[in-house]
């Protein structure tokens, strides 16, 4: 790996850049509806405690393999033999930031409006990229002001956030600083994870805080360069587990170990990739003008001079924004384009891609190139090897899912749950092969539990609910690219990648285990989940909060 800074790396410490700075100066459940929890206290129960600790790009068959093996003893016996271990399916876009807010707010992309590591917004006039700068701290202002973080809902508490991005309302926040940053740049992840325990003590001591969320990417980052079941992920994985022991010694050590939900949780997996490509590329090939991938994220001003923006996330997702609507417009000159005359205040006709309203179907499969031609944007997408499914919104309620050689529609409604149907050639999720999911492929409509439970050991695991919810967004692209198994979308040297929906990638392990936990195994539990948990251990039912998340069954 080069020893300069790239973008992904800049990604997986998005607080470092201001960190730098300052150091140089049970519910019942309904899949997409959401819940609303009735009123209750708004304080934690004083006798309890809590901690999640994230490690960051964690496949479920990496860690059940290594668990059993016996080669992860602090976990086993601080968290497995103690508690409840959970096969948890993640988001879409299975990724860092999106996947984080998961677990703390319990809503998915589509409903905190986070719908990407990239995305773009034609309401704010936004062009996000977290990778980007300083862009990467405005996370935690991004997602939606009614979605609360267990930080805010705590806010009566002490909490922490070592290291982890997404920590709006937390009273203690503990970034990355210079000197984790050179780590970063010699890739010497495993020492950024043991400072993080490092960091839960120092904590401890000062603060004893009611929650704290922990963030440690060293397999993640691992992954991505060196592959997802590599000797030095295991070895990563390895150090985790260490870490996890000398922070279960700290809680002994303050006398509230038997008094703490502790929870192992992960954001995504990792799949192997052979072949890094280049959707943006395709897309000029197509007779597109795409927006720059390394163009200045926040600045709209020169949005009229395209009409494609690819935004990628993980590398193997990527939201492609469109516009069609070609002509004049009027664009007002501030004194920083004419600053001879400061005092007068211009306006011109421009011409170019207004960028006002989404496109709809009917244009995507026929798409203006200018030159009066046109082209079938999903079709020529497809032709090329490496890009999987596509999906979009024919309508509200009803998504189309391609591949090259089939297409399939779900229809949703709020109330009822999602129907299934192929229309036309083979079934791109694979859900009509698959016996437990072609049951209830029978033209009625069914829960978004009963399609998690039918295709848990499918390919594509909780497939609907996922792709509808992201759909929810109002800053979500108008189709959505996933990429083949052994590609990616972005050329970044990744040898693992993330972000769609294959089994690699969006499972994730979960062990929670704390006073009045049951020991048990859950299968078919979303990361969103664990949200609602943690504030059902501290006994808060907070007044209104819609989320996407349940309340466990763990509790004894």
């Amino acid at each position: 790996m080069s020893e300069a800074i790239t973008k992904r790396e800049f990604l997986k410490l998005m607080g470092v850049s201001g960190a730098m700075a300052l150091s140089a100066g049970a519910l019942s459940f309904s899949a997409m509806g959401g819940i609303s929890l009735p009123p209750g206290i708004d304080t934690a129960d004083q006798d309890k405690y809590g901690i999640i600790i994230l490690a960051d790009g964690l496949r479920l068959d990496l860690f059940l393999e290594m668990l059993k093996a016996g080669k992860l003893p602090n976990i086993k016996d601080h968290l497995v033999d103690r508690g409840t271990m959970a096969e948890c399916v993640s988001v879409l876009p299975s990724t860092t930031g999106p996947a984080h807010l998961s677990f703390l707010t319990g809503t998915f992309p589509g409903r905190n409006d986070v719908p990407g590591i990239r995305w773009m917004d034609r309401v704010s006039r936004i062009c996000r990229n977290y990778c980007s700068g300083l862009e990467g701290v405005l996370i935690g202002k991004d997602h939606v002001l009614k979605t609360k973080t267990i930080f805010e809902v705590l806010s009566a508490e002490k909490t922490a956030a070592i290291y982890e991005f997404v920590n709006k309302g937390a009273t203690h926040i503990v970034r990355p600083n210079v000197k984790e940053a050179w780590w970063m740049r010699q890739a010497e992840w495993e020492r950024f994870d043991e400072k993080a325990a490092d960091l839960v003590e120092e904590c401890y001591d000062r603060h004893l805080p009611r929650f704290t969320f922990v963030w440690m990417p060293g397999v993640d980052h691992l992954s991505h360069f060196e592959g997802p079941m590599s000797e030095k992920v295991q070895g990563a994985l390895v150090n985790v587990d260490k870490q996890i022991g000398r922070i279960a010694n700290v809680l002994e050590k303050h006398g509230i170990y038997d008094k703490t939900l502790i929870g192992l949780v992960s954001d995504h997996g990792l799949r192997d990739t052979n072949v890094n490509l280049n959707l943006s590329g395709n897309l000029k090939l197509c007779g597109l003008m795409v927006k720059p991938e390394g163009d200045s994220e926040g600045d709209w001003k020169n949005i009229h001079r395209y009409n494609a923006v690819v935004a990628v996330s993980g590398n193997a997702f990527a939201h492609v924004y469109l516009c069609d609507d070609e002509g004049r417009l009027e664009k007002e000159i501030s004194i920083h384009d004419w600053f001879w005359e400061p005092k007068i205040e211009h306006r011109h006709p421009l011409h170019g891609y207004r960028w006002t309203k989404p496109v709809n179907y009917n244009s995507i499969r026929k798409f203006p190139i200018g030159n009066k031609k046109n082209v079938d944007l999903i079709e020529a997408i497809l032709d090329h090897r490496g890009f999987k499914l596509i999906f979009t919104p024919e309508k509200w309620g009803r998504y189309l899912i391609f591949s090259s050689s089939g297409q399939s529609a779900i229809d949703w409604e709020p109330s009822v749950g999602y129907k299934y149907s192929i229309v036309q050639g083979d079934d791109p999720l694979g859900y009509a092969d698959f016996p437990d999911t072609a049951v209830i492929m029978d033209g009625e409509f069914h829960t978004g539990d009963e399609w998690l439970k039918a295709g848990n050991a499918s390919a594509h695991p909780d497939a609907l609910t996922q792709i509808c919810q992201i759909f929810k967004s109002k800053r979500c692209g108008d189709m959505i690219v996933l990429a083949t198994s052994g590609y990616d979308l972005m050329n970044e040297a990744h040898i693992g990648s993330h972000g769609g929906i294959e089994r690699e990638e969006i499972l994730t392990p979960a062990v929670l285990a704390g006073p009045g936990i049951v020991k048990k195994r859950l299968e078919c539990v979303r990361t969103v989940d664990i949200f609602p948990t943690y504030l059902r251990f501290f006994g808060i039912n907070p007044a209104p909060l819609e989320i996407d998340g349940r309340i466990l069954d763990i509790f004894a």
